[in-house]
């Protein structure tokens, strides 16, 4: 009988499949920390694009007219569709404006951003 020291086989399966499982694991929660990263930039982008659509209507001179309006814009190479309602308040002189934002072609609402805009006398 020797007295030769190391692993069986058995241990060493055994130790490769805990290994292979903690991989899969790892590889996994990176994969879901690359998709909530890419979720986390679109809604900021769609964020930024809804800031810019309310100052631009806010810091127009002209009164708005209420009613809804969709336009299109690019923002960081992406295309980027908004919604505005503009709707009038209890104020005469104070027009409230509702931005939406969306990926182009997209259902899904990743921004709504709401402002005020008074009328000049």
């Amino acid at each position: 009988m020797s007295n030769a020291r190391g692993f069986t086989l058995v241990e060493v399966l055994v130790a490769l499949s805990v290994l292979s499982i903690a991989v899969v694991a790892l590889v996994k929660v990176q994969g879901e920390s690359a998709a909530a990263a890419s979720a986390t930039r679109a809604r900021l982008l769609a964020q930024i694009v809804a800031e810019n659509r309310l100052v631009e209507s806010v810091a127009a001179p002209e009164a708005l007219n209420a009613g809804t309006t969709t336009g299109e814009v690019r923002l960081a190479g992406q295309a980027w569709t908004w919604t505005q309602d503009v709707a009038e308040t209890g104020d005469r002189d104070i027009t409230r404006i509702d931005v939406r934002v969306r990926g182009a072609g997209d259902d899904v609402v990743l921004a709504t951003l709401a402002g005020f805009k008074g009328r000049s006398r």
